[in-house]
């Protein structure tokens, strides 16, 4: 304990001194203070495990969490993370310290006294401004300001806090809550090194916001695809071309949507290759694929399914760049307007065939 009452890392070494009859006679030794390379290597441990889990994060508040857990009690005794929700009120994610009981009371302190946005300073300032707020030590006088009545200062004079950063968190260029680090019991007080850690730590909490939001959106667009993809009547799949020797042999079905299930006939067809289903597939055909495949170049062209004898249209595009070997494939039953047109095609016969047969005769005159 250092001559002002604060705790301090020190490495001490000593050993025993005896007298010239071998009796005891004291130890020598040396303390050296090691409190800064301490204090340096708790940033660093918190910094670098912070690190992995924002490289992890897609459920946010679980990240934040965890981020609170891992400052105590190393780099503080408290962690709390706060909010900002959409409707403009504060929102505990997170609030730790090693003692269970003090994280219950915690809590229950601030669902007694919930942050406001318009408080005058501590985690509503720093997100309203933007700016962070650092206590080397904590007055008497800022604990009365922060206080909302004379219950609760009493109740935040008895933690006993000695210290406190309280940094924003930022995510897409906004100020989205706030990170707060007490030191209290321990008696230990922050430096601005800590300051920088804190920020650090704060701009990768933001970082997994961001992350998180944009898995989500990418989720929900996911989803969207995917009912268009599941809906539409138009057939769709995307193949892999095999190859053999340089030769073009087969091909996977990577994806499929359910109308092109329907369309061929084929059973359970994704993970497996098309001459695996219909082994007189021709060779032919996985050519056309393996041309879009290999030259960028789309193809167009009707088929018929003998099985069914119905008819569909087919567009194949190459999925990515030069080397890709992945093709999409749309597929549009054009089996009632083909019938259409033969039909209009007979049609037009049958009275060109009349026209000319019959002995009246018939002209067309432009005036």
């Amino acid at each position: 304990r250092y001559h002002d009452g604060t705790y301090r890392w020190a490495l001490d070494t000593g050993r025993p001194r005896v007298d010239a009859d071998g009796a005891f006679a004291g130890y020598v030794g040396s303390v050296i203070d090691i409190h800064n390379r301490k204090q340096a290597e708790a940033r660093t441990s918190f910094l670098a495990e912070t690190g992995r889990l924002i490289e992890k994060a897609l459920d946010y508040e679980a990240t934040l969490r965890e981020i609170a857990l891992l400052a105590v009690p190393e780099f503080a005794d408290w962690c709390a993370i706060d909010v900002l929700r959409d409707d403009g009120s504060i929102t505990p994610v997170a609030i730790t310290h090693p003692d269970p009981d003090k994280v219950a009371w915690g809590r229950e302190l601030r669902e007694r006294y919930p942050l406001t946005l318009d408080a005058p300073s501590g985690v509503p300032r720093v997100i309203r401004t933007g700016e962070p707020e650092f206590y080397p030590a904590i007055p008497d006088e800022v604990l009365a300001a922060s206080a909302q009545d004379e219950e609760h200062l009493r109740l935040m004079r008895s933690v006993g806090f000695h210290s406190a950063i309280v940094v924003p968190m930022r995510a897409g260029g906004e100020v989205t809550g706030a990170l707060t680090f007490v030191h209290a019991e321990s008696g230990r007080h922050f430096a601005e090194a800590d300051v920088e850690a804190a920020e650090e730590v704060a701009r990768r909490a933001g970082a997994a916001l961001e992350m998180a939001q944009l898995h989500a959106a990418l989720q929900d667009r996911e989803a969207r695809y995917r009912t268009l993809f599941e809906s539409i009547d138009v057939g769709f799949s995307v193949l892999e071309v095999l190859y053999e020797g340089g030769r073009a042999v087969d091909y996977r079905f990577a994806e499929t949507n359910p109308a092109f299930v329907l369309q061929s006939g084929l059973e359970s067809p994704e993970g497996r290759t098309v001459r695996e289903l219909m082994p007189a597939f021709p060779t032919a055909r996985i050519a056309v694929y393996a041309g879009v495949a290999e030259t960028g170049t789309p193809a167009r062209f009707m088929r018929e399914v003998a099985e069914t004898g119905r008819w569909y249209e087919v567009y194949a595009t190459r999925i990515g760049g030069p080397g890709s070997r992945s093709v999409a494939v749309f597929s549009t039953d054009i089996t009632e307007r083909r019938a259409s047109e033969q039909a209009l095609r007979e049609s037009e016969a049958r009275y060109h065939t009349l026209f000319e047969s019959i002995d009246v005769g018939f002209c067309l005159i432009d005036i």
